[in-house]
């Protein structure tokens, strides 16, 4: 659910992914859902694809009022730096940059570029094994430099021709205020068919600046040419 492919799509490939998400912190003092966040990514040529994504979130302080806003809107390019084809291995990078469109007093008034490399590896015709590694950076508004290195990982294991777990460690490190994010998710796939998978996971906080548990749940809806 969290961590990307590598691989970017086919030309003419579009993956349309609906995920909600919610989050508790520790003690149950405050809540997030995101309700839902839509990314679409699409293949340009072999080596390049495009993608974006805009979340509507609802956000709970305490005894606050809730308030639901819509996030920030994300756009990216991914490019195939190695790998890929009959290798067992795929290496990517992305850069992308997330616009201070939507509602400020929940996300800030800042523009945030981000640069992330990506690797897939696979074992035989079983395992998958994704990793992305990447900083971001806030070049605008009020949180202009600060700065975070964020990662993930998931291993791919099927069960049967449809069910597979993919377990994912999810983090990140805040240098401004020195926090460290990290979560573990046991997660769930079921592919319908190559043109659709459902997704769920239970993160759980290994942190006290991460929020103690969620659910995570993803509809990934792909189309168009494979070739």
């Amino acid at each position: 659910i969290n961590t990307e492919f590598a691989q970017p799509l086919e030309p003419g490939q579009t993956n349309l992914e609906i995920n909600y998400e919610y989050a508790r912190e520790l003690g149950g003092e405050g809540t997030e859902h995101v309700v839902p966040e839509i990314e679409l990514e699409r293949g340009l040529t072999r080596h390049f694809q495009f993608q974006m994504g805009i979340p509507l979130v609802r956000v709970k302080d305490g005894e606050e009022p809730a308030s639901l806003g819509g996030g920030h809107l994300e756009l990216g390019l991914r490019a195939l730096i190695a790998g890929g084809g009959k290798r067992s291995w795929v290496l990517s990078f992305q850069p992308s940059v997330e616009l201070p469109t939507g509602n400020r007093r929940l996300f800030g008034n800042g523009t945030e570029v981000d640069a992330a490399l990506h690797l897939d590896k696979f074992f035989g015709r079983s395992m998958r094994w994704y990793t992305n590694v990447g900083l971001a950076s806030a070049v605008s508004g009020e949180e202009a430099g600060d700065e975070s290195l964020r990662y993930s990982s998931a291993v791919v294991i099927p069960l049967t021709r449809r069910w597979h777990l993919a377990p994912e460690i999810i983090g990140a490190r805040r240098f401004a205020d020195d926090r460290t994010l990290l979560a573990v998710q046991p997660e769930v796939i079921y592919s319908l068919n190559n043109h659709l998978e459902l997704k769920f996971g239970l993160p759980l906080g290994l942190t006290d600046a991460t929020p103690a548990m969620g659910v995570r749940s993803q509809i990934a809806i792909i189309w168009g040419s494979e070739h």
